[in-house]
């Protein structure tokens, strides 16, 4: 199973250790399914990990390492060009494309991601792992 990680699935990983999308990380690393990554959704987590209102809460370096550890381990998608409008923020529409271009599941905690569910494999974080232990 292929799933694109949304940045705030990733940032709250770090936020919250214990947390699921912590465990989806874990998950990941153990190969209970191929993490998708690309170009945009590296650089839109890089910005995020700058905000001042996480350079509070996460460090530099755990932020490096965590880009580090995707750049090495995750797989590397191009991303599509010209995504289709998807969703009401229309920066999110890159992610719903990249999941569709490499037949992946979207896993998110944005609320306009999820309501496109019934169009498409969008997972919350814990829906998710309850579909990895099944």
């Amino acid at each position: 199973m292929r799933a694109v990680l949304d940045v705030n699935v990733l940032i709250a990983a770090l936020l919250a250790p214990k947390g699921a999308p912590a465990r989806l990380l874990v998950r990941w690393l153990s190969g209970d399914f191929e993490l998708i990554v690309s170009d945009h959704l590296l650089s839109e987590l890089g910005r995020a990990l700058k905000y001042p209102k996480l350079r509070d809460r996460v460090s530099a370096t755990e932020a490096v390492a965590l880009s580090d550890l995707l750049k090495a381990s995750a797989t590397l998608a191009p991303d599509p060009p010209r995504p289709p409008a998807r969703s009401r923020d229309a920066g999110d529409d890159y992610l719903v494309a990249l999941a569709a271009s490499c037949s992946a599941v979207l896993v998110t905690g944005d609320r306009d991601i999820l309501a496109l569910g019934p169009d498409l494999p969008v997972y919350a974080p814990s829906k998710f792992l309850a579909r990895l232990d099944q």
